[in-house]
């Protein structure tokens, strides 16, 4: 997923269906919803090891993003580069870390019904990092915080569970 901070909702959906190959001009909600889920039963399918497997995970996942975009690099070169973002998440794209992690704890919960809003939360957690607050939904918010705290345990400088909310009244109550 593109970072999708000071993008609309039009950028965000065209990007979605350009990883499937559709032109946004043809998008319905239907449409939409089906390729959300696709995306996710598509990580779902993947044999548990393999999900579980989180840092050779991130590299099959930035190397996607990397073609999706139609950034070529050699194969050893997104391996290297995935493997240094992915070693300082504070630092080396906190906000796409930080999505990841969320998001693949959603992919790896196979039980766990995906709505169509899931990916739009989860587009949501990419700006964490960079913002005071943002709201989302419970499952998403929850998901969120417990990235964060995995996360934690590598760098103890973060620290954005207190800046997820599951609604205005809960970040007003929170912060002012």
């Amino acid at each position: 997923m593109a970072n999708l901070v000071n993008q609309s909702l039009y950028d965000c959906v065209s990007s979605v269906l350009k990883s499937a190959g559709t032109s946004p001009l043809i998008l319905t909600k239907g449409l939409l919803d089906g390729l959300l889920r696709a995306q996710f039963q598509n990580d779902r399918e993947l044999p548990a090891q393999a999900r579980r497997a989180a840092k050779q995970h991130f590299r099959e996942t930035v190397r996607r993003h990397l073609a999706e975009r139609s950034i070529t690099l050699l194969p050893k070169r997104v391996e290297e580069f995935a493997d240094w973002v992915y070693s300082n998440p504070a630092a080396r794209c906190p906000g796409y870390r930080l999505a990841w992690e969320a998001r693949r704890s959603l992919v790896n919960n196979v039980t766990e019904k995906v709505s169509g809003n899931d990916m739009f939360d989860h587009a949501i957690a990419l700006a964490v990092p960079y913002v005071d607050a943002v709201t989302m939904d419970g499952n998403a918010a929850d998901r969120c915080r417990k990235a964060t705290a995995r996360l934690k345990e590598q760098n103890r400088s973060i620290n954005y569970e207190e800046r997820i909310f599951t609604s205005v009244k809960e970040m007003l109550d929170a912060k002012f």
